[in-house]
C-alpha cells in the first residue's frame, strides 16, 4: 500500500512539472523558429536578386554558384515552415512571414 501511494504521488508530481515547463519552451521555440523563417526568406530573396543580376550581366558561373545558395535557403525555409505547421499548428507560415516582412518594409 505504501509503495502504491509513493509511486502515484511521484508520478503526479513529475507529470505536473513536465506539463508546466514544456509549454513555455514551446512558445519560446515557436517565436525563435518564426524569426529564423523570416531571416531565411529575406536571405533567399537577396540571393535571387544576385542570381538575376549575374544572369543579366552574363556571369553564368557566378549565377550557378548563387543558385545553389538559393536552393539551400529554400530548403531551410520549407523545413522551418514544416516544423511550425506540425509542431505548433501554424497555418500557412511562409505566407504569413512574407506578409510580415512586407509590412515591416512599408513602415517609414
Amino acid at each position: 500500500m505504501k509503495r502504491f501511494i509513493f509511486i502515484s504521488l511521484g508520478l503526479a508530481l513529475t507529470t505536473g512539472a513536465m506539463a508546466q515547463t514544456a509549454q513555455k519552451k514551446a512558445e519560446i521555440h515557436k517565436e525563435k523558429t518564426e524569426k529564423q523563417l523570416k531571416t531565411a526568406i529575406i536571405a533567399k530573396k537577396d540571393e535571387k536578386h544576385e542570381v538575376g543580376n549575374d544572369l543579366k550581366h552574363a556571369n553564368l558561373g557566378e549565377a550557378i554558384k548563387d543558385r545553389k545558395e538559393v536552393r539551400a535557403d529554400r530548403r531551410i525555409v520549407h523545413r522551418k515552415a514544416k516544423h511550425l505547421r506540425k509542431a505548433h499548428g501554424v497555418k500557412h507560415p511562409i505566407h504569413t512571414a512574407q506578409k510580415e516582412i512586407r509590412h515591416d518594409n512599408d513602415k517609414p
